[in-house]
């Protein structure tokens, strides 16, 4: 199963809207997070992305990937701090570019 979130405009991974949330059936799921020109705002814009990676389970893969976002708000960079180290899943980030001191 795959969920995707993204903010921003895409650039590597498949053309997405912003905030856009697929899922695809497998075996286990895979949430791909995009951060890319819009930053990351404040907590009440990424529920989506917070609910996402706290719900992830063992055997889930959490996939944050970064592409010229220019940083963002601190509160919730330490909110999705906290999530991913709560989370059983496997995060993987990828940054690609430049990218400012949040991504």
């Amino acid at each position: 199963m795959e969920k995707t979130i993204t903010m921003g405009a895409a650039k590597r991974f498949p053309q997405m809207e912003s905030g856009a949330v697929t899922r695809v059936s497998n075996q286990s799921e895979v949430i791909r997070i995009t951060f890319t020109n819009d930053g990351i705002g404040g907590t009440a814009e990424h529920l989506e992305e917070l609910d996402a990676i706290r719900s992830a389970q063992e055997g889930d893969t959490i996939v944050l990937y970064f592409s010229g976002c220019p940083g963002g708000n601190l509160d919730t960079g330490y909110a999705i701090m906290n999530a991913i180290m709560a989370t059983n899943a496997r995060v993987i980030a990828v940054i690609e570019g430049h990218n400012a001191s949040l991504a």
